[in-house]
């Protein structure tokens, strides 16, 4: 199917372009979690990429049911460093050369997902949190207390 993709719940709530009646049973809306844990066999550069992916991210960008996603990306980084290794010793090894083309591929796609390079996290509109000074509900609580 063509044309844009939607906007994520979260980004409709927070630009006030919400509808109930529209958007209320979207899969998108019922996920929440927290942060996935670090797959304990990645590699030593899948384990670093995992690591600053999270040192740059939003707290509420990757929930747990993203893990699968991220550790994809990590094992495909793990093996085109491993391939990049090998091909600096053994140049005309053409399999490699061909293994290293198709994860870079993949991988590619993960970035894009993920928001891995600057281009793609431009995509990615992460809404931020409303502060309790913005919450109506909030200054009405506070109105009623004093």
């Amino acid at each position: 199917m063509g044309g844009r993709p939607p906007k994520p719940t979260a980004k409709l709530k927070h630009e006030g372009g919400y509808r109930a009646d529209r958007h209320a049973t979207r899969a998108d809306a019922s996920f929440s979690g927290s942060r996935p844990n670090m797959p304990a066999n990645l590699g030593e550069r899948g384990k670093l990429l995992w690591s600053t992916y999270f040192e740059c991210a939003p707290d509420d960008m990757l929930i747990q049911i993203d893990a699968a996603a991220l550790e994809d990306a990590c094992r495909t980084w793990d093996r085109i460093c491993a391939y990049q290794d090998y091909l600096a010793s053994e140049p005309l090894e053409f399999k490699v050369q061909r293994a290293l083309i198709q994860d870079q591929r993949i991988f590619i796609a993960y970035s894009a997902k993920l928001g891995l390079t600057p281009v793609d996290r431009a995509k990615l509109h992460v809404p931020s949190k409303p502060k309790d000074d913005d919450n109506p509900l909030a200054k009405l609580r506070a109105m009623r207390a004093s």
